[in-house]
């Protein structure tokens, strides 16, 4: 697909032609590049993991069911900013291994980007992570070094904390960063 084709079906409201629809697997991960154009299905659970932006490009939007309303849609500034060619972005499913009780799978720890990792705990379990971290719990409820955490609860833990000590049964999400060169 070429800009100008983009355009076009863009105006003729054409979404057949402009979307790619992917099936989402159970856990699975996509790492969606600046610029590409997106939107998340019913049902979908996601996490996002984004840097510091007061911005969100509309191309379409849909009615919100809280207000009733559709957003504003910006598709001239979509036209200038959207990756043509889309890249081609896939699901990925990332093994996981068990430590110190914890079942971790590693999503992406990239210099300069993001630090993304999932901790699955059934009853007890530590983790060693050097930098800030926010731990995100999506599922279950438990503690973090004491600390009480449930479903929808995120915890900022500073840098050099040393182990995290996990009791209950929760799913967490640890995101976090680090800067290139380091």
């Amino acid at each position: 697909m070429i800009k100008e084709e983009f355009i076009e079906w863009t105006r003729q409201k054409e979404w057949k032609k402009l979307l790619r629809y992917l099936s989402t697997p159970i856990d699975g991960f996509i790492d969606i590049p600046t610029g590409t154009l997106h939107a998340i299905g019913k049902g979908v659970f996601t996490y996002n993991i984004s840097r510091n932006a007061d911005l969100t490009l509309r191309l379409y939007d849909r009615i919100d069911p809280a207000t009733h309303k559709k957003r504003e849609i910006q598709q001239q500034e979509v036209f200038e900013n959207v990756n043509i060619p889309d890249k081609r972005i896939e699901f990925q499913m990332f093994p996981s291994s068990f430590e110190f009780g914890c079942k971790v799978t590693r999503y992406g720890d990239e210099p300069g980007l993001y630090t993304l990792f999932r901790l699955q705990i059934d009853e007890k379990g530590k983790f060693l992570h050097d930098r800030f971290a926010f731990y995100t719990c999506v599922k279950g409820q438990g503690t973090i070094n004491d600390i009480p955490i449930r479903q929808g609860e995120t915890i900022l833990v500073p840098a050099d904390m040393g182990w995290m000590h996990f009791e209950g049964k929760m799913d967490l999400f640890l995101a976090s960063y680090r800067n290139e060169n380091v």
